[in-house]
Parts: structure tokens; sequence; C-alpha cells
């Protein structure tokens, strides 16, 4: 992890105002920057879910999404999944079908920062970084199972998949993706 990175400091509409070491920003309590996070797929409907390392500041021990990371100075939201997800998981987005789930904001839904999360379809074996201890594919009704019984999460990880994927194993469902509308290598084309 990289204590140096800088971030874009942005307004309550998301609009950059400034820039700022992120160390820096953790330390003052500032709370007005961008992140990604995304959800690894498989065909068969299961997500990928890790549990983050003891060894990282943020969170240890907490299950989390799939891929999470802060979007750097000057970098966009697709930029900064693209980066982190071949950090964190080694997965070139070149090669995996992907798309953007839903953006979300602080005053609009509730969550701590301006997020925004995808998908990736993904049926290899994942390979994680150090910042991640273990991981497991599990269905989305397991997942809500968790959310349900408030175990230790990524903060704002209940508000945004039950955003992305509905009430799961009980009330709602959002449709099924549609894997046949996912272009080949790159961003999907039917949504």
């Amino acid at each position: 992890m990289n204590t140096e990175e800088i971030l874009d400091v942005v307004d309550e509409n998301d609009h950059v105002v400034g820039s700022m070491p992120r160390k820096e920003m953790y330390a003052q309590g500032l709370r007005k920057f961008r992140v990604v996070h995304a959800f690894v797929r498989n065909k068969a409907g299961f997500v990928w879910i890790p549990v983050r390392s003891q060894h990282v500041s943020y969170r240890p021990g907490a299950y989390d999404f799939s891929v999470s990371g802060h979007v750097v100075s000057g970098e966009s939201y697709d930029q900064a999944i693209i980066r982190e997800t071949a950090e964190e998981l080694r997965i070139d987005l070149e090669q995996y079908p992907w798309r953007q789930l839903r953006y979300f904001t602080p005053q609009g839904d509730g969550v701590s920062l301006f997020k925004t999360v995808y998908e990736i379809v993904c049926d290899d074996e994942i390979e994680f970084n150090e910042e991640i201890a273990s991981g497991q594919w599990l269905a989305l009704s397991h997942v809500a199972e968790l959310i349900r019984a408030n175990v230790f999460m990524n903060k704002d990880f209940d508000i945004i998949f039950k955003a992305c994927y509905g009430e799961v194993g009980g009330v709602t469902m959002a449709e099924p993706t549609r894997f046949g509308d996912w272009e080949k290598k790159g961003r999907c084309s039917d949504f």
C-alpha cells in the first residue's frame, strides 16, 4: 500500500477542488474523496468475498468488497477500478467483462464517500495480495445472511449490496445479470 498516494479533494457535487496526500486527509478526518468497489461474480452467480488481513490499518478482519480502493488524483473512477483490480486480485480487466453497477453519493444514498461500484465476471481462481487474508465464493443469499447477522464488514457494504442486488434471501432480488450481453473484452454493451 502506498502511503504517499495523492487523492483529489471533492466538493458536495463530486467536483475536484484540490488534492492532498491520503495520509494527511485521513489524519484530518476529511471525507471528501472518491473510492471504487467491485463485486467479482462467476457465471453461476456466486460473488467472491474476501476477508481483510489483520495487518491493514483500515477495518482489519472485515468482510469486504471483492475490490476496494481510492481514486488517486487525476484518475477517473474507471481508471481506478482497472488499477485496483490488477493490484489487489491480479485481474486484467482487458481480459474480463465488467460494468458499472451504480454511483453512490453521501447526500443521496447515505454512504460515507463518493463511490462507484462495479461488477466483474470471472470464473478463474482468484489470486490476491497481502491486504487480503482469505476469500470465498458465496451465494448472494449467503452474503445477505452475513449482513443480517451484522458481521464486521467494510463501511457501507450493506447499503451498497442491497442497492445493487436487492433484498436477497427473502424479499426482493435484482433481475439476474444477462451474461450473454457482455462484450468479450472490456465493457458491457447492453444493459
